[in-house]
């Protein structure tokens, strides 16, 4: 994102099964996502909504840190005890719009996750892997 480019932040606590399991607060370009303001609760699918715009995710970068305790505010969102472990997701998508080459940098997530009720499973590419003899 360019220093000029404005963004439009999200914030939001996920819950399952009566269960808060994360805090995402998400920065999006504000010239491809403006329109979603206010309508977290139609739970509209942000890809599906660049797809309308001819605008496509084409790569993204996951870091993942571990911490051994919530602060007091991720354990009074999350309703942890203070010394529960916490995983920190940081999460970059660059996209693309169709016919054209240039990544752009739309979407910037920081996700608080309760570790006791998280499980994560990855499914990706080796890339230059040589077959089995």
């Amino acid at each position: 994102m360019s220093d000029t480019e404005k963004v439009v932040r999200r914030s939001r606590m996920q819950i399952v099964d009566g269960v808060p399991y994360r805090i995402v607060t998400t920065y999006l370009l504000s010239s491809l996502a403006q329109d979603l303001i206010g309508r977290d609760e139609e739970q509209i699918s942000l890809f599906d909504h660049l797809a309308q715009k001819e605008f496509y995710p084409v790569r993204a970068l996951e870091s993942l840190n571990c911490r051994t305790a919530a602060t007091l505010e991720e354990a009074k969102q999350m309703n942890l005890l203070i010394y529960k472990p916490v995983i920190e997701i940081e999460r970059m998508i660059w996209g693309k719009f169709e016919n054209q080459d240039e990544e752009i940098l739309f979407e910037y997530s920081k996700i608080k996750c309760n570790a006791e009720v998280h499980e994560f499973n990855y499914d990706y590419a080796m890339k230059n892997a040589k077959k089995p003899k």
